[in-house]
């Protein structure tokens, strides 16, 4: 049995349609936050979503936390490409999450 991870996602990964064309189902899906980031104003290639880490508790990014298996993370991976890297994150609700954010913005 494999390990479930949480991705959150505040762009295209909420979209069941996107789901279920990776993963082939649609993922259970928590509403949650991300605190201490902001979506920034830049987007990657003019059109995707990307947040920026601020350290500010007051800044924060509404969204989902995204149930998926282990193996499921290397489909999630091969989607958000070599532009993003994936880091973990503790959601307000407490939840460790991956979050996908632009490589090297760290």
């Amino acid at each position: 049995m494999s390990s479930i991870h949480y991705i959150f996602s505040y762009g295209t990964l909420i979209d069941d349609r996107v789901q279920k064309a990776l993963f082939h189902r649609s993922l259970e899906n928590t509403p949650d936050v991300l605190p201490g980031y902001r979506i920034a104003e830049k987007k990657m290639y003019g059109r995707y979503l990307v947040v920026e880490r601020t350290g500010n508790p007051q800044d924060s990014v509404p969204g989902y936390a995204l149930a998926v298996k282990e193996e499921e993370l290397t489909i999630a991976d091969t989607y958000e490409g070599e532009s993003y890297e994936r880091i973990t994150v503790k959601l307000k609700s407490g939840i460790n999450a991956w979050l996908y954010v632009e490589t090297g913005s760290r």
